[in-house]
């Protein structure tokens, strides 16, 4: 069945899910389940005076009421752990002290969920507030930024190439601007939950998770216990974009009390909590200076990044990424820049890092084009990067050149007035922008995968990754019908389990090229070995063929004349098989390639992977009201070989419309004398619905790289978010002549 890998395949597990099939973690009754709600902080600075649960504790149904004064401390308090991915280094309920509005301070345990929240109402907590540090502005105010050696404990927070002030100095021109993003949050329609039960010393937790290994791990050192005693299952998840790939307290919190009541406990954030128990995009103002010669070729690039972080970990996303490397430029510096204020750490959000970063410094060199008066899309081919600027190293595959024009062509940029305010449609002011886009090839995660043949030409696919909702059953599904040569229907695909073999976070965009590489290494092994099996067995009809002279189609053996045939099956059967194993363990580390079985380490160390693309967007804006209207939109991407063309270009449109939500909607306010959020929630949150849905056409150029992998997957999940509000806000300069440099552009910017 050759041809499936790439293929416009349907969701394998789309039925199930449409059907109401699908058991999310929430959804998980393991018997005697018992609810748990938060009670959380109404201040974002202070302690704890007094918790005064006894109208809850005889509230009907109410089993516990569980604070730091009764719940034992955890065995190892919690340290942010880039490879653990452990969301904060503080721990709630662990003492009296408050660091963020929203922090939890009681646990309501209760038969019902309904129990449990209506007592959760009557728990009345006292509190000694401290003035609270509630925004980035005010942090700076106070002279509250600060110069790290490092952010997220690995990153330097500095780096340098050439002499950046030196070409500033002698620039023939110069743009240096600030750039601003408000504070976002992830939302996903999942919410965040755990449901915890204990059998003896072993823990079971169905947890909204894009890290099953990362959650037993962080669960193991939360607790205590062993990682081999902590099951974790995700069998589906309903969207993260970065908020679930971190280990949160709710988790183990879940866990403590499950084991204190001697029952299982289910615990759901509400969607309020959502915004103050699992992370955001945080605050962040992005200073950029370009430089150029009169050709317009850039001379020096300096990028200053400055961000809210909480009051304990040092996090930026590594938004300055983007200005050094995404232009041949001989002086770059980049800085990151911290303030602390009364939130929790942020965390990764999709297209972390590449989305802010290329907000900033392609709105810069959209200024740029215009002060020089160049198209947008000639400066970029200026200043197109031949190889990693930082290195020198050459691009494993690069394809941003095509992706211009084909998304150009696709939108009819050659077809618009250059000039700003130039342009009507139906009484509006009509514009067209456009933004280069690009994200690393994250290929770090050791990734097992087990495939099974069974007697009756069926296969099954085990491994311990997670469907994000992304299709990464669906393309499991393909690769391993395709490398076994079954058809997809005889194909199942098990995820979502630590008792299946090991795999990574659903994170950077890694799954699809991490578990893929896996499932072919194991299909092919298995593959082999059938065929091994027929040719050494006398009473095959293969026998004495030689391996490599074999083709396999439909579980079909046959010898290269087709004169001879065997199946799957009958070889097993005829050495009393019912069903016979392949596994397989791949992780990318730089080397030569292992194709015999177990590990593969075929990544260049003398190469820069990136997946590369652009968007281009055409918006109206109602010069009376300030509307902005996104009409069209289109993206090309190079990202290597792409699995699925369904499942990507649903991808890339889903990138599209965060991007519309990120440029002209999402943004969070907060109340600068209490530092609590004003809008939690997606009844004041705003976020894109289906009437802000513009067509989005989406187009791949095809890449062959034989640096990255066996499958040449790159991975495309973080992509198509980066470069999509620049454009926008490119746009609606065109349309009005007015640059707004913050984020979301509101109605009141344009009028």
């Amino acid at each position: 069945m050759t041809g499936l890998i790439g293929r416009a395949v349907d969701r394998v597990d789309g039925p199930v899910k449409v059907t109401g099939q699908a058991d999310y973690s929430a959804d998980i009754d393991p018997g005697g389940l018992a609810h748990g709600v938060f009670v959380t902080s109404t201040i974002a600075s202070g302690r704890v005076t007094g918790i005064d649960m006894r109208a809850a504790e005889v509230s009907p149904g109410v089993l516990r009421v569980f604070t730091h004064q009764n719940l034992p401390p955890l065995a190892r308090q919690p340290v942010w752990d880039l490879q653990k991915v452990t969301g904060m280094s503080f721990a709630p309920m662990q003492s009296d002290v408050i660091r963020y509005a929203g922090q939890p301070v009681a646990i309501v345990v209760a038969e019902s969920l309904e129990q449990a929240e209506a007592a959760a109402a009557l728990v009345s907590v006292g509190y000694e507030a401290h003035a609270p540090v509630a925004t980035l502005a005010d942090a700076e105010a106070a002279g509250g930024v600060f110069d790290p050696d490092h952010v997220m404990g690995i990153l330097p927070a500095r780096y340098r190439r050439g002499d950046a002030g030196a070409a500033f100095d002698r620039a023939a021109h110069l743009v240096r601007q600030d750039y601003t993003m408000s504070g976002q949050r992830q939302h996903p329609i999942e919410l965040a939950s755990t449901t915890a039960a204990w059998d003896g010393d072993r823990l079971t937790l169905w947890e909204t998770t894009q890290g099953l290994t990362m959650t037993q791990w962080n669960a193991s050192d939360a607790l205590g216990i062993p990682p081999k005693n902590i099951r974790v299952i995700s069998h589906y998840l309903g969207g993260g974009f970065g908020c679930k790939g971190s280990a949160w307290p709710h988790t183990w919190l879940a866990a403590q009390a499950a084991r204190l009541i001697g029952r299982p406990v289910r615990l759901v954030l509400t969607r309020d909590q959502m915004s103050t128990s699992v992370g955001w995009r945080e605050e962040q103002v992005q200073g950029i200076t370009l430089a150029c010669d009169d050709a317009g070729k850039l001379t020096g690039i300096r990028h200053v990044k400055t961000s809210a972080t909480s009051p304990f970990d040092d996090f930026a996303e590594p938004s300055c990424n983007t200005a050094q490397m995404m232009y041949a430029c001989p002086n770059v510096e980049t800085t990151y820049r911290l303030a602390r204020i009364n939130a929790m750490t942020p965390v990764f959000m999709r297209g972390v890092g590449g989305n802010s970063g290329c907000f900033a410094i392609e709105s810069a060199m959209d200024e740029l084009a215009h002060e020089l008066s160049v198209d947008p899309v000639e400066l970029r081919l200026r200043n197109h990067a031949d190889v990693d600027p930082r290195s020198g190293a050459a691009w494993s595959s690069k394809s941003l050149k095509q992706c211009y024009e084909a998304a150009g062509k696709i939108i009819g940029w050659t077809d618009r007035n250059p000039r700003p305010a130039s342009m009507r449609k139906d009484g509006l002011l009509l514009g067209y922008g456009m933004s280069s886009a690009a994200y690393p090839v994250n290929q770090r995660e050791l990734t097992e995968a087990r495939i099974r043949v069974f007697s009756d030409n069926s296969a099954m696919v085990q491994c311990g990754a997670q469907d994000l909702g992304t299709g990464t059953y669906t393309i499991a599904a393909q690769i391993a019908a395709e490398e076994l040569a079954l058809g997809l229907e005889r194909v199942t695909v098990m995820l979502g389990d630590t008792d299946f073999p090991r795999a990574g976070n659903s994170t950077g965009a890694i799954t699809s090229a991490s578990v893929g590489n896996a499932v072919q290494l194991a299909a092919r092994n298995l593959r082999q070995r059938i065929i091994q099996l027929a040719v050494t067995d006398p009473n095959s009809p293969l026998a004495g063929q030689a391996e490599g002279s074999i083709a396999v189609d439909n579980g079909r053996l046959r010898s290269a004349d087709l004169a001879k045939t065997d199946t799957y099956g009958e070889v097993l059967l005829r050495r009393q098989l019912t069903t016979l194993d392949g596994f397989s363990q791949w992780e990318p580390v730089s080397g030569t390639g292992i194709s015999g079985g177990k590990i593969a380490t075929i990544v260049r160390a003398d190469t820069s992977s990136w997946s590369f693309g652009a968007w281009f967007a055409v918006v109206t804006v109602d010069p009376d009201l300030g509307l902005v209207r996104v009409e069209r939109m289109a993206g090309a991407w190079g990202a290597g070989r792409i699995l699925n063309h369904k499942t990507a270009e649903s991808q890339m449109r889903g990138g599209g419309m965060m991007g519309i939500g990120q440029a002209l909607l999402e943004g969070s306010a907060t109340d600068p004398n209490a530092a609590r959020l004003l809008n939690p929630g997606l009844n004041e949150y705003l976020i894109p619905t289906h009437a802000d849905a513009p067509p989005i056409s989406v187009t791949f150029i095809e890449e062959h790289d034989p640096y990255i992998s066996p499958l040449g997957s790159k991975g495309i999940g973080e992509l198509p978010v980066v470069g999509a509000a620049a454009a926008i806000a490119n746009a609606v300069f065109h349309a009005t002549g007015r640059r707004i440099r913050h984020l979301p552009i509101m109605p009141e910017d344009l009028i």
